[in-house]
């Protein structure tokens, strides 16, 4: 009952648009031709009812496509702990350089003349193109 809530959720909103346009049309149909006096308003509601549709549908849509994003993690969370071992080499070997990774080869710094293994300057600042 509560696998894949996410997808359900999602099916959910393009149902609800459906219901909600469906129904204000055919509302909005039967006050239009009620009395004279309330065409506008069957016209206005005919409009307005699957923008409000849509509106709602929208959110829950949301709702369930965050909800199916947060379930993936969750499953790749579950997957890295029963294989720890695997997951412990994969990242352990992988180096984490922000904006001043190694270069192959040392330089020197036309600033100040420091020589440099990485992009940027470690006395200076001045970046390596």
């Amino acid at each position: 009952m509560f696998n894949n809530c996410g997808k359900k959720l999602k099916v959910l909103a393009y149902v609800i648009f459906a219901l909600e346009t469906l129904s204000g049309l055919i509302g909005g149909w039967s006050v239009h031709e009620a009395s004279y006096h309330t065409e506008t308003l069957g016209i206005i509601i005919m409009i307005l009812s699957p923008i409000l549709g849509w509106l709602s549908s929208i959110v829950i849509y949301t709702i369930g496509d965050t909800w199916e994003g947060l379930s993936n993690v969750c499953d790749f969370l579950r997957e890295s702990k029963k294989s720890d071992a695997s997951h412990q080499t994969y990242f352990s070997n992988t180096p984490v350089y922000y904006n001043n990774a190694p270069v192959t080869d040392s330089w020197t710094c036309p600033n100040c003349g420091t020589k440099c293994n990485t992009r940027e300057c470690d006395k200076c600042g001045y970046r390596k193109q």
